[in-house]
């Protein structure tokens, strides 16, 4: 095999996909005058007096703007050493599936618990980080992280543990990106006041809303080559006390594109259909 002549198409194609994102970028910052913080400050008298209260705004105004991944193939000897429990891979390889020989009992279905668990028990469980409690379906769904930030609701990146009534947990499954790396460092990010803007003014907000928390994660933008691309997106968590509601606002950290990133179980339901 002619290892320089790889070398150089490997070399072509990531410059091909630099030069591509790196047009991307300009066309989606070209349309991002709009979101510019309004300077008499409207936006927030407008929250005001519709009583729309914001918890302190993350002061994150940079970050890498897209990272890729390919999906992890799982191989038995990597989980070879960890006691206790019983692994298989399903056919796709990408999911593993773990069965505990001794379950584990949760001192009581919490952040804390959860986290515990995953920590001590969970193949590289440090990488992963809790998205959501469903007490219900008694499971929890923990999506990876890199640099500290999710990869939101992406079926490469997500770990499932579930316990039953006794709160003892029996299994847990889980799929993983590997080879993570950014494709353009520390860009300047659309800023979560201008976010708060549009999701305002295209009525996404209700009046009491509280916006509780802000933060900045990926989600899936394409496809290339093997690997995933990500875009970097902001998350925001609003609640309504008097409407008993809380939702999530998934918002492109580009260009400052709403995002529809559905749940877990509208995922079901379309795989179903």
């Amino acid at each position: 095999m002619d290892w320089s002549k790889t070398q150089t198409i490997f070399i072509v194609i990531f410059f091909v996909l630099n030069v591509a994102l790196y047009n991307l970028y300009r066309e989606r910052t070209e349309g991002t005058e709009g979101l510019d913080v309004i300077a008499d400050k409207s936006i927030e008298l407008r929250l005001k007096e519709d009583e729309i209260t914001v918890e302190q705004l993350p002061n994150i105004k940079e970050g890498d703007l897209y990272i890729s991944g390919k999906p992890h193939t799982f191989m038995l000897h990597e989980v070879a050493d960890i006691p206790n429990q019983n692994f298989y891979v399903e056919e796709d390889g990408h999911t593993l599936v773990s069965s505990l020989t001794q379950p584990v009992k949760l001192d009581n279905v919490s952040t804390e618990s959860l986290k515990s668990f995953v920590e001590q028990y969970v193949y590289k469980g440090e990488e992963y980080m809790l998205w959501q409690i469903d007490e219900d379906e008694e499971q929890a769904i923990f999506f990876q992280k890199t640099s500290e930030r999710p990869i939101y609701y992406d079926e490469y990146a997500m770990l499932t543990v579930e316990w039953n009534k006794e709160q003892l947990v029996r299994s847990y499954t889980m799929t993983m990106l590997s080879e993570m790396e950014p494709f353009e460092h520390q860009a300047p990010l659309v800023e979560p006041i201008a976010i708060i803007e549009k999701l305002y003014l295209q009525k996404l907000l209700e009046p009491k809303d509280h916006i509780v928390d802000v933060n900045i994660g990926y989600t899936f933008m394409s496809e290339l080559s093997q690997r995933e691309v990500f875009v970097a997106t902001w998350e925001i968590r609003v609640e309504n006390d008097s409407l008993k509601t809380e939702e999530s606002f998934f918002v492109n950290a580009v260009d400052g594109t709403i995002l529809t990133v559905p749940a877990k179980d509208e995922e079901d339901e379309k795989e179903e259909d």
